[in-house]
């Protein structure tokens, strides 16, 4: 019979409350190995030739040989064992490997310190696999001699694994793609279309959260997207400059939140939870936190990589009391502009594909937000003031973010290959159909215009009464004439948009 080796036997014996980990490994029979892959969890069987003492430290120095890197579970080992337990480990074998990355990794999730190894000579040794992960810019730790390669610090740390999927994204060069693709169009079409996708970004930021916002609202976000490089997001006071901007004014705040809150939503039997974020008072530490990994990432990860990580990590934090969806979208907007994967003055409108495709979003949310509530002990009073009894802060600070890099990397190809590809189609049609109209009849650019619009607002079809009244002045041939020219241009099943 198989039994449990690394994570999966210190979660046992240690009785350990973590979500649990992404793979559980065993010892087979002689001779036996493989490795099965499932959508959540992967299984993997090891020959006994692997087999360790039943140890909590020997099977931890195995977990990080041969299994993923999760900082929260190992933080959650540490808090269980004691830092007696882990210094004796340590001191054994002070020059060893497994030992200089645990006692980095102690004093890094713990913050305290054990006593110094004295390590005077020996290679400097990556902390985790740069084959294997995304890693930052290095910060060599003399003490332990390792090179701390990790995405961020104590207070906000996730991880990125280079999935075969992620490989595949990256050998595509979606941002090269999407400029030789706006090369085939002229700059003036390419100015219209970035202008009408920027104003469609914006208005479906805002339905994402079910909000209807008025014109000015739009026209002030809207700026902010297309300047969104910019934005400096430093600080407190950056953050609540940009959350000012998307929200109404009755809810602009000053500082960050001082209250709990939550996704969910009121139904007749009560109040669902969907997501519940961290304790107020660990949001100052995450938030100075992700603005640190961002500036470590800047020059040393992918552009999609930085975006997913810092975007989605600001959502998981929440760290306002209203606004967090359009700020996590435009931190995806920001970054991916000034890191030069979006081309000059355009956008990739990832609201509006989110949008039309919303259940990928909220699987790409869940992934971590399960974890979040199988963990959480709250309570919701009459009034829907939640109170959580217990806190974990390392699970928003140390969560494995390689879903939201997959995903998003999944929206920018949508995006590349159909929102910009559709919006340039239509525009190079619709000029088409102007040019038509006036070549043939010597309309007017208003009335042209007029026609065109009114025909998309009504699937191919200017109402009898708008035809009367707007264009009274036209015989019926000619009428006639610009229904055939708009048919030859634009389908029955052509959306209902407005005009860029």
């Amino acid at each position: 019979m198989a039994s449990p080796i690394g994570y999966q036997w210190i979660i046992d014996n240690l009785d350990l409350r973590v979500p649990g980990s992404t793979t559980i490994s065993t010892i087979g029979e002689p001779g036996e190995s493989y490795r099965k892959d499932h959508p959540f969890q992967n299984i993997r069987v090891f020959r006994k030739e692997y087999a360790v003492p039943d140890t909590p430290m020997a099977h931890l120095s195995f977990a990080l040989k041969h299994e993923e890197t999760d900082l929260f579970l190992i933080q959650c080992i540490f808090d269980k064992i004691g830092e007696d337990v882990i210094s004796d480990f340590v001191m054994m074998n002070p020059g060893g490997l497994y030992e200089r990355k645990i006692g980095f990794l102690y004093e890094f999730l713990t913050g305290r310190t054990l006593p110094d190894p004295k390590i005077h000579n020996g290679n400097y040794a990556g902390l985790i696999d740069g084959n294997l992960y995304f890693t930052g810019e290095i910060r060599k730790n003399k003490k332990w001699r390792i090179d701390d390669n990790l995405l961020g610090d104590r207070t906000f740390c996730p991880v990125v694994r280079k999935t075969p999927l992620i490989s595949e994204y990256l050998a595509k060069n979606l941002g090269e793609r999407a400029r030789e693709l706006l090369k085939s169009y002229s700059p003036e079409l390419v100015h219209r279309a970035s202008q009408y996708l920027f104003r469609k970004e914006t208005k479906s930021s805002f339905l994402i959260e079910r909000e209807t916002a008025s014109m000015s609202r739009i026209e002030r976000f809207s700026n902010a997207l297309e300047k969104s490089s910019s934005y400096p997001c430093e600080s407190l006071r950056d953050f609540v400059r940009i959350q000012n901007l998307v929200v109404d004014p009755s809810y602009r705040e000053s500082g960050y939140r001082s209250a709990q809150n939550y996704v969910g939503e009121s139904r007749v039997g009560g109040e669902v939870v969907h997501y519940i974020a961290p304790d107020p008072q660990d949001v100052e530490s995450l938030m100075s936190g992700l603005v640190h990994s961002m500036n470590r990432m800047q020059s040393a990860v992918p552009p999609v990589v930085e975006a997913a990580v810092v975007s989605f990590g600001f959502v998981f934090i929440h760290p306002f009391s209203d606004g967090n969806g359009r700020l996590h979208r435009f931190l995806i907007h920001k970054i991916l502009s000034e890191r030069g994967l979006t081309p000059d003055s355009a956008i990739f409108p990832v609201s509006s594909n989110i949008l039309a495709h919303p259940v990928e979003y909220d699987h790409c949310l869940e992934t971590f937000s399960k974890k979040v509530m199988a963990l959480t002990d709250y309570f919701i009073d009459r009034d829907g003031i939640i109170s959580r009894e217990n806190r974990f802060p390392g699970l928003y600070r140390y969560f494995d973010a390689t879903p939201m890099v997959e995903y998003l990397y999944k929206t920018i190809e949508r995006v590349i290959e159909e929102d910009l590809k559709e919006e340039l189609s239509f525009l190079v049609r619709y000029d088409g159909a102007k040019k038509e109209i006036q070549n043939r009849f010597e309309l007017p650019d208003r009335l042209a215009d007029l026609f065109i619009r009114l025909s998309l607002e009504n699937n191919g079809v200017v109402s009898k009464n708008k035809q009367k009244s707007l264009f009274g002045n036209l015989p019926e041939e000619e009428m006639e004439g610009l229904r055939e020219i708009y048919g030859n241009h634009f389908s029955q099943e052509e959306m209902p948009r407005e005009i860029s």
